[in-house]
């Protein structure tokens, strides 16, 4: 017997799911494991359940396979167990003449096709659709054939996939090794025995302090609030000798406002304020590790922004994002930006130069993301004031050894890249050979080859 369109409804018994009430959920492991989409899914098997149910509506058992039935509609995954499925999921259950794999496959083959109802509010699809969709059959033993040589194929592709990815992740982890070599001087050993006679981050940091001193005396600037003298115990580890602990707060330029948040909330109307085009407010989404995204900008008209020149932003200023998820996140303002000002108070602009490279605080802020987020930890919803970032310690080197930092890192940048840029492509190319490969299976071009 060879192919033959058939639908899913003639082979299958199609199971929608239905939800208990929410006072039935437990997550104690009392009654069924409850699983209402495919939060949980895996590659092909669904993962540990996060909640149970004393009250069962439908049941999906071990080797049924459960498709997600509401945005997004069309993965799939095995059910490993007897379980409760809400309504975001269907069960759907081979008979006898369908092998369970050959049917996961298939639908695999379509997944980008089961679309359902799109123009609900929520995409979906129903039992009735579900038992509608057109399916490929041939006889269980060509099933059986089929499955054994995708079983095969497949395993040498995640196979292929998982050194990619390996080496795609040893990729990112070497610039994540080189950032911490950076900040803590191994970078830069050679660098250093060969310049020796260069101006120490110390006699830096101080005529920084005298020139700060001066503009104040003549009323250039604002006299900054005192910062509390960095202890011997609260440096992280050893500088070398030309280097510096300091405070953060200490390297900002002798200018008005070196650090600086955005304005409190109330002071910018987001309905009345904002614009089509003017004068760009910073966001939080416009900071990212390394990067500034032109993304979603707000604006606001020359008169506002007059208001709030204290919190401008210009060329080669430092973003730090100070709440939140982003917390710790940071970037440069890039060149070609022309001028703006920040938003609310969610990020600190930070005006350096110098004593110390944008690039290279840019490079030590994002290696320290993780203990700035246990340290904005502290409050209920993640946040940094304006005290804990001027006051955290910061590894400062002369500013010619910067320079020979940031040249590295640069070069190393733009290589890992490069690499980056050909293992996503070739996990693309993997994607897409799979697609070949399950379109060819079930248009019957497989077993032929094979043979």
């Amino acid at each position: 017997m060879g192919w033959s369109n058939q639908t899913l409804g003639d082979y299958c018994e199609v199971i929608a799911g239905q939800s208990p009430e929410g006072k039935y959920y437990n997550t104690d492991g009392q009654g069924l494991p409850f699983y209402q989409g495919k939060k949980e899914f895996g590659d092909r098997f669904i993962g540990a359940p996060q909640k149970w149910t004393t009250k069962v509506t439908k049941e999906a058992i071990d080797g049924d396979i459960l498709m997600s039935v509401r945005a997004p509609v069309g993965p799939i995954n095995f059910s490993t167990q007897k379980i409760c499925i809400g309504r975001g999921l269907a069960s759907i259950r081979p008979s006898t003449k369908l092998n369970k794999d050959f049917l996961f496959y298939y639908l695999l083959s379509k997944q980008d096709e089961i679309v359902g109802n799109e123009g609900a509010v929520f995409a979906s699809i129903n039992k009735a659709q579900i038992e509608a969709l057109s399916f490929s059959y041939v006889d269980i033993t060509e099933q059986k054939r089929i499955v054994a040589l995708l079983d095969t194929v497949f395993a040498d592709l995640e196979q292929t996939r998982a050194k990619t990815e390996q080496n795609l992740k040893n990729a990112r982890e070497l610039m994540n090794v080189t950032f911490q070599e950076a900040i803590t001087g191994k970078l830069t050993k050679l660098w250093r025995e060969a310049n020796q006679n260069v101006v120490s981050a110390s006699d830096s940091l101080t005529q920084l302090k005298e020139q700060k001193n001066q503009f104040v005396n003549e009323k250039v600037i604002s006299k900054e609030k005192a910062l509390p003298r960095l202890s011997k115990e609260e440096a992280p580890y050893e500088l070398p000798e030309s280097w510096l602990w300091c405070r953060l707060g200490e390297i900002g330029n002798a200018t008005n406002y070196p650090f600086v948040d955005g304005p409190f909330g109330s002071s910018i109307n987001t309905k009345t304020d904002y614009i089509e085009t003017g004068v760009p407010v910073l966001r939080m989404v416009n900071v990212k590790p390394f990067t500034y995204k032109n993304y979603n900008l707000k604006y606001v008209n020359e008169d506002k922004y007059q208001q709030f020149t204290r919190h401008n932003v210009l060329p080669g200023d430092v973003l730090f994002s100070k709440v939140g998820a982003g917390t710790g996140e940071s970037c440069v303002v890039p060149d070609d930006f022309s001028y703006g000002m920040l938003s609310t108070t969610g990020i600190t602009r930070i005006r350096v130069g110098q004593v110390v490279l944008n690039q290279y605080l840019c490079c030590f802020l994002n290696s320290n993301i993780k203990k700035f987020m246990i340290l904005a930890s502290k409050a209920a919803q993640p946040f940094l004031n304006m005290t804990q970032i001027k006051t955290f310690p910061f590894p400062l080197p002369p500013i010619e050894e910067q320079s020979e930092i940031v040249l590295i890192l640069e070069r190393l940048s733009s290589e890992i890249q490069q690499v980056e840029a050909i293992y996503e492509k070739k996990l693309l190319a993997l994607d897409e050979l799979k697609k070949s490969i399950l379109q060819k299976a079930f248009n019957g071009e497989l077993t032929t080859a094979a043979e």
